[in-house]
């Protein structure tokens, strides 16, 4: 089969290769992939800016949707989406003609779902999903903050906490609302903190950041007392300032969600 592989880091590093196809092993599909979604985090892997994670040789890419055309009798013809944490990165990944998964690590497309659209939305999906509802157990009636609520995962935050019937406030550097938000904040003007207190008023329920710094302590900033916040990303030096009397008086929670350890089987 054809692949995107590469055998040390760097973008430049990056090659169309002819390598075997995988066998799926007992508990395994074989995916033949329709279409493969890129995300932030595939390119700093082939930057090598988790090279603590990844061992070159490595075909890329941990989003796909195709149809399944080996393994358990049941699946074959399925036609099937997911992500994968490992996928990537501790084994190769989606940059290919086919890939294999844990069987259980497949779900069906939906109807009326394209794999362009599926394999789009694997990792925004899963991520927002397990940020929301597994780490800060959003719950109906709550208000939640999504920072950076325009990006991918920030706007499928937004409408899964809409759709479970919380109060959504997005913030993002520009005012255009494309995340279906309730209220959204705009982090570029001068008036920002003004128009973020305005919406926040009391504080929020849980707050989730996509950011970072220096996002990550207008998130923290924001909560109500017993409010829960997750993060997905870090500063460059790895290390947030923040005021830890108020965090540990208001009973504040922090959490952190590694999306290498969450893929569609979770």
């Amino acid at each position: 089969m054809q692949a995107l592989r590469f055998e040390r880091f760097g973008l430049d590093q990056l090659q169309l290769a002819d390598v075997p196809t995988p066998q799926p092993q007992d508990h395994e599909v074989l995916v033949r992939v329709l279409a493969a979604g890129i995300n932030p985090s595939d390119v700093k892997n082939l930057q090598g800016m988790m090279a603590d994670s990844t061992k070159p040789p490595r075909i890329p890419g941990r989003d796909f949707a195709g149809i399944i055309e080996a393994g358990p009798a049941n699946c074959i013809g399925e036609a099937v989406w997911g992500t994968g944490g490992e996928l990537g990165f501790m084994r190769d990944g989606t940059h290919a003609e086919y890939v294999v998964l844990n069987a259980e690590a497949v779900v069906p497309v939906p109807p009326k779902i394209t794999p362009e659209q599926a394999a789009a939305s694997g990792l925004s999906i899963v991520t927002a999903w397990a940020a929301l509802f597994d780490k800060a157990e959003l719950k109906g009636g709550e208000t939640v903050l999504v920072i950076g609520a325009n990006g991918a995962v920030g706007s499928m935050a937004s409408q899964l906490a809409g759709w479970a019937g919380a109060r959504v406030i997005g913030v993002d550097r520009s005012g255009e609302n494309r995340s279906r938000a309730d209220v959204m904040v705009n982090s570029s003007a001068a008036t920002f903190e003004q128009d973020l207190r305005s919406a926040v008023g009391d504080g929020v329920h849980v707050a989730f950041d996509t950011v970072g710094d220096p996002m990550f302590q207008v998130a923290m900033g924001a909560l109500h007392d017993d409010g829960r916040m997750v993060a997905i990303t870090a500063p460059k030096d790895s290390e947030v300032c923040f005021d830890m009397l108020r965090f540990y008086r208001r009973n504040l929670s922090l959490l952190g969600l590694n999306t290498l350890a969450v893929d569609s089987l979770e």
